[in-house]
C-alpha cells in the first residue's frame, strides 16, 4: 500500500433512489477493502460542505490567535473533556512531545452544555458554529458505520450505530476538536514534533485538512507515506476499539504529521478539524461480531474479562496527558 483508497459516498442517503441498496452495498465493499488493508481512506461526495469546514476554521482562529494569557483562561479540563490544550502539552508519542495547539470538545459540550467556560469573548460564534458542525459530522459518522456493517455483512446492519447511540452524552468518548500547528521554529527540539506516531482510540475518526499536508501514514512495509490533501474529501480512519471489535479484520493504522523540511512550509500554519467517534462507554469491544452468514468470530474465553469502551479509551487518555 503506498496510497490510500478514495470512496464516492454520493449514492449513500437517498434510500428512494433507483438501486440504492445495490450501491449503498458495493460502497460498503469498498470502504470494507480500504479499511481492513490500508485502514484510512478518503470520502468524497460527503454531505460536509466547504463553507461549513471554513466557518469552523474561523471561529476557532479567533480563539488561536488571542494571547497565551487569554487562551488559558480556558485551559482544558481533563474531567470534562473541554478547552483549550497548549503547545507540547501531549505526547501522543511517549518520546516526544507534540508542537501544536488545539481545543476540545467533549461529551458536555457536545451536549450544548452552557454551564461550561465557552471562550464566548474570543469568538461570538464559536458555540453556535461548532455545536452545529458536530451534528453534521454525527450525521455522517452513523452513516459511515452502517454502510460499513453492510459492507462486512453483520446480521444487524443497524449494529454499529445502536453501540453509537449516545454520542455527545456523558456516557460517551466522542469528541470534536479543532487543530492549529504554529510555525515551527528553527531552533525545535529534537523530542518535539507536529504530532508523534500513534494510532486513534476509539471506532473512527473523520479528518478535515487543510492544503498544507503534513500527514503521514504509515503502509504495509512499515514506511510512512503521504496523506496528500484532497479538496473535498473527508478522511476516515478507523481507531484501535473497532480493530479490537472486528478482531483486527479492520486496521487502525498509525500516523503522524511531521516536521517539514521546505523552509516555507515550516514557516505555514497548518489547520485541521478532527471528529473521533466513539462507542457507548458500556460497549465491550471484545465481544464477537454476529455476521449474517453464520461465519461469527471466535468467542470470548471464559477467563478473558470483558473490556469496555470507556476502560479502553480511560487508560489510553491517561497514558498521552500531563495532567
Amino acid at each position: 500500500m503506498n496510497h490510500i483508497p478514495i470512496v464516492d459516498f454520493k449514492d449513500c442517503y437517498d434510500e428512494t433512489l433507483v438501486g440504492y441498496r445495490s450501491n449503498i452495498e458495493a460502497t460498503g465493499k469498498l470502504l470494507l477493502d480500504a479499511l481492513s488493508t490500508v485502514g484510512f481512506v478518503y470520502l468524497k461526495n460527503t454531505p460536509i460542505k466547504s463553507d461549513e469546514i471554513a466557518a469552523v476554521n474561523k471561529v476557532t482562529e479567533e480563539i488561536f490567535h488571542a494571547s497565551s494569557s487569554e487562551k488559558n483562561k480556558f485551559e482544558w479540563d481533563a474531567k470534562r473533556n473541554f478547552g483549550y490544550v497548549s503547545l507540547t502539552r501531549e505526547n501522543v508519542d511517549p518520546k516526544k512531545t507534540d508542537y501544536k495547539e488545539a481545543f476540545n470538545l467533549g461529551a458536555e459540550a457536545l451536549d450544548g452544555d452552557m454551564s461550561l467556560s465557552w471562550p464566548h469573548h474570543l469568538s461570538s460564534d464559536f458555540y453556535k458554529v461548532m455545536i452545529d458542525f458536530s451534528q453534521t459530522c454525527k450525521q455522517l459518522s452513523h452513516q459511515v458505520l452502517r454502510v460499513l456493517a453492510i459492507g462486512m455483512g453483520l446480521k444487524d446492519e443497524d449494529f454499529f450505530i445502536k453501540c453509537h447511540s449516545k454520542m455527545h452524552t456523558g456516557q460517551n468518548y466522542t469528541t470534536l476538536r479543532s487543530l492549529y500547528y504554529p510555525p515551527v521554529p528553527k531552533d525545535l527540539p529534537v523530542n518535539q514534533t507536529r504530532l508523534g506516531v500513534h494510532s486513534d482510540y476509539g471506532s473512527l475518526t473523520l479528518l478535515f485538512q487543510d492544503d498544507v499536508g503534513g500527514l503521514q501514514v504509515e503502509n504495509t512495509q512499515n514506511e510512512f507515506v503521504d496523506a496528500v490533501p484532497i479538496e473535498g474529501t473527508v478522511v476516515v480512519n478507523i481507531g484501535d476499539a473497532l480493530e479490537s471489535w472486528t478482531l483486527g479484520k479492520l486496521k487502525s493504522t498509525k500516523h503522524k504529521v511531521i516536521i517539514p523540511d521546505d523552509p516555507s512550509v515550516r514557516e505555514t500554519v497548518r489547520r485541521s478539524l478532527v471528529y473521533f467517534v466513539h462507542p457507548d462507554h458500556d460497549t465491550v469491544i471484545n465481544k464477537p461480531l454476529v455476521y449474517a452468514n453464520g461465519d461469527n468470530a471466535i468467542e470470548i474465553k471464559k477467563t478473558q474479562k470483558p473490556i469496555t469502551a470507556f476502560e479502553h479509551t480511560r487508560r489510553k487518555l491517561d497514558a498521552s496527558y500531563t495532567y
